[in-house]
């Protein structure tokens, strides 16, 4: 169900409607629904069923290539060090924590809700390289830091609340605005 959500999260931007987006973090609820919907892509684009519906033969193909990058992404973003330093454990609304740290006191994972916003924004650097090739390409420009600053800000607009950051479409929009700006 990761690789699903992360994949979703990772479709370019113009192809998959903000609304989507924020629905994003709520596919664990609906999973059967998107399951079906990947899978009928799937067998939508077989040859020996003999039709094809408009769109699901590419649609499939995005899924798996972009899958594996996708899930790569989401935990390269959920473990990185730059999360540490912006005070994130101390802000998290009560009821739940934002993040959990290690004895050390480093952050180690941060919630979904923080991550599936930055997915959104680095959508914006898939690329199609060739026939049914896609791939995330980040620009020299981009930095990482940068974004996880975006993210914390966002985090902080929300009350420090990561269910609502996850669910705001006005966070994606305004992550995103940075990834736009950089490539």
């Amino acid at each position: 169900m990761a690789s699903l959500r992360a994949t979703r999260g990772n479709i370019p931007s113009g192809r998959l409607a903000i609304a989507t987006q924020v629905r994003i973090p709520q596919v664990t609820a609906n999973c059967q629904g998107l399951i079906w919907s990947v899978g009928t892509w799937g067998a939508n684009s077989h040859p020996l069923l003999g039709y094809a519906k408009s769109g699901a033969p590419g649609k499939y193909e995005f899924t798996v290539q972009i899958a594996p990058q996708g899930i790569a992404e989401y935990e390269y973003w959920e473990r990185h060090e730059g999360w540490n330093g912006h005070r994130i454990w101390e802000e998290t609304k009560k009821g739940g924590r934002a993040c959990r740290r290690n004895a050390e006191k480093k952050i180690v994972w941060v919630s979904p809700g923080l991550v599936f916003p930055i997915l959104g924004a680095v959508s914006e650097f898939v690329e199609e390289r060739g026939p049914s090739e896609w791939v995330i390409t980040k620009p020299t420009l981009f930095k990482p830091e940068e974004m996880i600053a975006k993210a914390v800000s966002q985090f902080r607009s929300v009350n420090g609340d990561p269910m609502q950051m996850g669910r705001s479409a006005g966070v994606y929009d305004r992550t995103a605005f940075l990834s736009k700006n950089t490539g």
